[in-house]
């Protein structure tokens, strides 16, 4: 493995918290191993750019995406103050909240690692050892003692009657096995190992069992084989999902898939579960966006202290899970809606202009138009444009 795939590992270990590894990953006030994230990031793409030889490639960096990303981080700095006049928080501690944000320079430095197939292969390569080992230790955690550090990673909840997996780094594993998927999809001579290593990548996602996360999966998976008119393909997962649901249930009190589905269903017909927690969010950020409607509240970077006990106010004003596109509309306003909208936009109009270029390689834009289509679905609960795991994989 080159020097540029384990910086790419790194990166990701150091995003993701060292997957709950580390005891002293994330001390708060002390250390977060994510600063070293930020640092190895920026450090790589300056040493990239720096390079004589890499000067030709710095025009590949001047796209549109790297201008909306520009245009978000000057509009995450805004926030700072906007914490200040809303919340009186000071400045340092907003700008300290905010480094955060600067993992989306993860963008260009990928586009720079990323920037022939074989580079991209091996990228993905790295990320599918990487999704292996992470299997391997939830594996190991669920069924004996856990080896995570955070208390959130050992004590899991249950659902459908069976404890939910930690599988830390999940959304690694599920972008990585997208990848080889899609290879499966659009390769005449490809491996019988690449769709079982994907069907892999859903089994843990679906032990995982985050709803918005499965359901995403399975409308993006259905929307490939439907477009690239793979039926065949598509029957034969069906009868493997089928079958394999049907085997589980024989040994657990119930079916785990159509039960997560059942219950997703449930919760957000009657309004109870998770759902009615949700709704509740909903309300008060509404309720927040109403008094800021314009450039936001100033929320993202409100910085949580050991020490000091936030009011229920400021708590909601930065309360930022289960709610990806309604937090982002609440940290940014009406300002932050259009940026998103536009910046969807671009993608597809982008992604449709080059799939009618016959130089294009059909794998990789593909696999970036449905992965960022599951992404756009799952945003819906889960928080891609805002967490520092998010951005990475955007």
């Amino acid at each position: 493995m080159g020097l540029r795939f384990l910086l790419l590992i790194l990166i990701f270990f150091c995003g993701y918290e060292s997957f709950a590894l580390l005891p002293f990953a994330n001390v708060q006030g002390v250390f977060h191993v994510s600063d070293i994230g930020i640092a190895l990031i920026w450090l790589g793409l300056f040493k990239h750019l720096a390079r004589p030889i890499n000067q030709g490639r710095q025009s590949n960096i001047n796209n549109m995406f790297t201008w909306f990303i520009i245009f978000l981080l000057f509009f995450v700095f805004f926030q700072v103050s906007f914490a200040t006049m809303n919340y009186n928080q000071n400045i340092i501690d907003g700008l300290i909240r905010s480094r955060q944000q600067l993992y989306y320079g993860s963008f260009p430095l990928f586009l720079l690692l990323t920037d022939t197939r074989e580079n991209t292969d091996k990228c993905m390569r790295s990320l599918a050892i990487l999704s292996l080992i992470l299997i391997c230790l939830a594996i190991i955690s669920y069924f004996g003692p856990s080896i995570y550090q955070y208390e959130r990673a050992i004590h899991t909840a249950t659902r459908s009657g069976i404890k939910r997996a930690a599988v830390q780094g999940v959304s690694i594993v599920l972008f990585a096995g997208f990848w080889y998927f899609v290879r499966y999809l659009n390769e005449k001579k490809a491996s019988i190992w690449f769709i079982l290593f994907f069907l892999l990548t859903v089994a843990a996602t679906i032990f995982r069992q985050t709803r918005m996360r499965i359901i995403a999966l399975f409308l993006t998976a259905l929307l490939m084989l439907i477009i690239q008119k793979r039926f065949k393909v598509l029957i034969g997962l069906l009868f493997f999902v089928i079958s394999s649901s049907a085997l589980v249930s024989l040994t657990m009190e119930e079916n785990i898939l159509s039960s997560l589905f059942i219950s997703a269903y449930e919760d957000a017909t009657q309004v109870k579960g998770t759902s009615k927690g949700r709704v509740e969010q909903i309300k008060a950020d509404w309720e927040i966006f109403k008094e800021h409607p314009w450039l936001g509240n100033g929320g993202l970077v409100i910085r949580g202290k050991k020490d000091v006990r936030m009011t229920k106010d400021t708590f909601m004003a930065g309360y930022g899970s289960d709610l990806g596109y309604m937090h982002f509309m609440k940290y940014f306003g009406v300002a932050g809606v259009l940026w998103m909208i536009l910046f969807i936009q671009a993608f597809y109009l982008k992604l449709r202009k080059i799939l009618k270029d016959p130089r294009t390689d059909m794998v990789m834009a593909r696999f970036a138009g449905y992965m960022f289509t599951y992404i756009v679905i799952a945003e819906i609960t889960l928080y891609f444009f805002t967490a520092t795991n998010g951005v990475l994989l955007l």
